[in-house]
């Protein structure tokens, strides 16, 4: 164990974990760019050409630099009830966490770290991503050490501020579960069943919008794609198919080629969950799950049951024909706005791939006493919500064909006619789809369109209720209701003003009598 006054040094491997993570918060919006400047010199045959080696040359040089004054400057220390970090290149920067604040905690070994039996060390908190504590390059046996006391040291923290006489806090050794008989396996997913949540995940989604916006960066994207188009060697593979085929066959060549994007989009999902989650295990000690998976990097992550603020089912249209659920234990997070997710680099816990008996199974482990197979669940104002929105989407449509319409001519109007064939589908869809019950000490929100979304929360657990309504509304009865926890807010539209209501006096009574921890 670490010294209680000296601050110590992480591995000078670290100088990579801190490069990574680089790439990773900049890549996303800086690609793009980068992308269309190079295709610019590339193609260009003055400075920019001689510019070009340059650049290649100066990034990978000034991340290196970026990445050892992060190791030179980086130190921690695990003192008695808190952890503490000094780190920052250009902005010095120390963090101070307690144990008793600690939501998560996670041991990943990325696949440069692995030979040399080394770890990434990752403590989470109830706060904002950007300070969370990461110790990379830490000897894997070292981190796992940090885990167990720190595990410890929070929850008899945590009881002793709430006077918790429970066994997780008093470590009774008649506890069920306890751990003195080893951790319970709960889940173990073959290799099938992590490419199978390749497909019900929204990766895809992801990877398409991505595309998407890229595309529509406006000169930056029309700058690459028309230095694509001038290479000469698509130029030549375009006029060799049009010579042999005519045009019909450069029209089928340039189809299939964006046929086979779209098909790629599957692999990259299923790709993505394969590095992510292979060899997934699931076990429970005392109160606290871990969960390890990884093809080249392994992680090893712990979440205590308590710190549980929500469960999510998700299941998009694939996994609906499939007949697999994916879970999603939410914790708490500050700063998180109606109707979000985790915050953006905070993933979820997931527990992907469940058949409906398992997920059913699963509940009773995540949240004691929750049964989600007897819920009922209570529809909101269908009718209402398709008919405002539909309102709402054909104005925002009509209003662009109004031009063309008055200067061309006025059939241009008849747009609207599919467009509002389309959107009252996706509307109908989503109206029917909107449901929330009680059942016992837990509520349900429910949402979708071909698949759904249902979260399940303590009341115990809710932070707020908010009731809103126009002037509208008020006369019809109705409102919209938003539910926010500790992890995120959920909100559901043109509920009945009487059942809003009644959820919001349930949640304040549970969390008014009761005295359990909340995070």
């Amino acid at each position: 164990m670490t010294g209680a006054s000296d601050w110590n040094r992480i591995s000078p491997l670290s100088a990579l974990f801190f490069i990574f993570r680089l790439l990773r918060q900049v890549a996303p919006q800086a690609a793009p760019g980068f992308v269309a400047l190079f295709a610019v010199m590339f193609s260009s045959d003055g400075i920019g050409r001689v510019l070009l080696p340059v650049a290649l040359t100066a990034i990978p040089l000034l991340m290196l630099g970026f990445g050892l004054l992060s190791w030179l400057r980086f130190r921690y220390r695990v003192v008695t009830d808190r952890i503490q970090v000094r780190q920052g290149v250009l902005e010095r920067e120390e963090l101070d966490i307690e144990f008793e604040r600690i939501q998560n905690i996670g041991v990943r070994e990325p696949f440069y770290m692995r030979p040399f039996g080394l770890a990434v060390l990752a403590v989470d908190t109830a706060g904002t991503t950007d300070k969370e504590i990461e110790l990379a390059g830490i000897r894997k046996t070292l981190a796992l050490e940090i885990r167990t006391r720190l595990l410890e040291d929070s929850s008899v923290a945590a009881g002793e501020a709430l006077g918790d006489e429970s066994p997780e806090a008093s470590g009774a050794p008649d506890a069920p579960g306890n751990g003195a008989h080893g951790a319970t396996l709960l889940l173990e997913l073959e290799r099938r069943e992590v490419l199978l949540y390749g497909l019900t995940a929204n990766v895809m989604l992801w990877a398409a919008l991505a595309l998407a916006a890229f595309f529509g960066t406006g000169d930056v994207a029309e700058s690459t794609i028309e230095g694509v188009i001038n290479h000469p060697n698509v130029q030549q593979a375009a006029l060799t198919l049009q010579r042999e085929g005519g045009a019909v066959l450069l029209g089928i060549a340039v189809t299939g080629l964006g046929l086979l994007v779209l098909l790629s989009l599957p692999l990259i999902s299923m790709l993505g969950a394969l590095l992510r989650f292979d060899g997934y295990r699931l076990t429970l000690q005392d109160e606290t799950f871990r969960r390890n998976s990884g093809l080249l990097t392994r992680h090893d992550e712990s979440l205590r049951q308590h710190k549980i603020q929500a469960v999510v089912w998700k299941q998009n249209f694939i996994a609906r024909w499939l007949g697999l659920i994916n879970l999603q234990l939410r914790q708490a997070s500050a700063g998180t706005g109606a109707d979000n997710g985790p915050m953006p680099g905070k993933p979820p816990f997931t527990v992907p791939s469940l058949r409906l008996e398992q997920a059913h199974a699963m509940m009773s482990r995540f949240l004691p006493a929750c049964d989600s197979r007897t819920a009922r669940f209570s529809p909101v104002d269908a009718g209402r919500y398709l008919r405002v929105n539909l309102v709402i989407v054909l104005t925002l449509f009509a209003i662009p064909l109004s031009l063309p319409a008055l200067l061309a001519h006025p059939a241009w109007y008849a747009l609207l006619l599919p467009i509002g064939a389309v959107c009252w589908f996706v509307l109908w869809r989503m109206g029917r789809a909107f449901g929330w019950a009680v059942d016992g000490e837990y509520g349900y929100i429910r949402r979708g369109f071909l698949g759904h979304t249902t979260t399940i929360f303590p009341l115990f657990k809710v932070q707020r209720v908010d009731i809103r309504q126009t002037p509208v509304q008020h006369r019809k009865g109705i409102a919209h209701l938003t539910v926010h926890l500790a992890s995120h807010s959920l909100t559901l539209p043109y509920v009945r003003m009487e059942d809003a209501v009644k959820l919001r006096d349930l949640a304040l009574f549970a969390a008014e009598s009761s005295d359990r921890r909340w995070y």
